[in-house]
């Protein structure tokens, strides 16, 4: 079977375990590079040591914009550059609101969504000097739609995000809407608990994540007559 992905390199935060681990695995069944990130190092070694094609562990904050930039100089180092990016990594705490103080909130919104902005702004920065075509994939969440309990800080990142990637895409799309950004639904990591038991009986729909995918252009030039929307899709529950 011929592998799409065959030479290209791809970043994955948040790859130490879950759905970052399965992204990464299904990269590199692809034909990828995978480069490992997470800030759980050990856990970033033991998933590279899994993957084929000299796959790259990195133990990064993606929080922290110098550990960001010593991320791309490695890949840019060992690798030649970046192809596609997964920003997976986020942290999904549940507190009260009445709980919720200024150190929770920088926290959260800190990985899950200016976490998201650093990685995507140091890889579409690469791939545009790169003058070759890269992509960007962005991980939201449904809990955005209804609003959850005890998740304040991390509903408000995760809608950051889905507004952050639906305005790159017009920055940096193509003039054919039908590659400028495109929508991706993951599975279900087989085995990870859902969190609310009260609601098991609905399976796995409400709490897929949808991804929402932003096409960097081989000239690095910004088209934002060329957009598509990047939406996701809202499952309903009684379905």
């Amino acid at each position: 079977m011929a592998e799409k992905l065959s030479g290209k390199t791809a970043i994955v935060t948040g790859a130490a375990q879950g759905i970052g681990k399965a992204i990464a695995t299904w990269l590199a069944a692809d034909g990828a590079r995978v480069v490992v990130s997470d800030r759980n190092g050990e856990g970033s070694q033991a998933v590279a040591a899994q993957l084929p094609r000299r796959a790259i562990a990195i133990t990064c904050d993606i929080s922290d914009e110098n550990a960001v930039a010593a991320l791309h100089e490695e890949v840019l180092a060992e690798a030649g550059g970046v192809d596609i990016l997964v920003n997976n990594a986020a942290i999904v705490p549940f507190i009260a609101w009445d709980e919720v103080d200024l150190v929770h909130w920088r926290e959260i919104i800190g990985v899950n969504l200016t976490g998201t902005f650093l990685m995507a702004r140091a890889s579409t920065d690469m791939m545009r000097r790169q003058g070759r075509q890269g992509r960007v994939i962005n991980t939201s969440s449904n809990t955005i739609f209804p609003g959850t309990t005890n998740m304040a800080p991390y509903v408000a990142a995760k809608a950051g995000v889905f507004g952050f990637t639906r305005a790159l895409a017009t920055e940096l799309g193509r003039p054919d809407p039908g590659l400028a950004a495109r929508r991706a639904q993951s599975r279900c990591v087989p085995g990870r608990p859902t969190p609310h038991p009260s609601r098991r009986r609905i399976g796995c729909r409400l709490f897929r994540r949808s991804l929402a995918a932003v096409l960097v252009p081989e000239d690095g030039l910004v088209h934002p007559q060329g957009a598509m929307e990047c939406s996701t899709t809202r499952r309903n529950a009684d379905r």
